[in-house]
């Protein structure tokens, strides 16, 4: 009796996890769409900061704008990528394990 309960918990946490990887997949490959999608000048931004890890201040250097530009810029860009997320549906992505801790 017990040992059935573990494997169908067991079950339950690996048709959960299954579940949290597809819904993950889904909403990245939504934001990959969306991204491409956005202005050169904001698509730029977007890979330098969060994929590349750039502060604000090693940007403004690198493009030669004041961090002022970049900080208007982020706000821009948020607003968009979160408007056309949820015009495509995806209101959040499930955390991943690897996922950075937040700056």
């Amino acid at each position: 009796m017990v040992m059935t309960l573990l494997l169908r918990q067991k079950s339950a946490g690996a048709e959960q996890a299954l579940l949290v990887r597809e819904e993950r997949a889904h909403a990245l490959g939504r934001l990959q769409q969306v991204v491409l999608s956005l202005a050169t000048e904001e698509r730029q931004f977007v890979e330098l900061y969060y994929a590349g890890g750039a502060s604000l201040a090693e940007m403004a250097e690198r493009l030669a704008v004041s961090t002022r530009t970049l900080v208007r810029l982020h706000g821009r860009v948020r607003r968009k990528l979160a408007r056309r997320l949820a015009e495509l549906g995806v209101d959040s992505a499930p955390p991943d394990s690897t996922d950075a801790p937040a700056r």
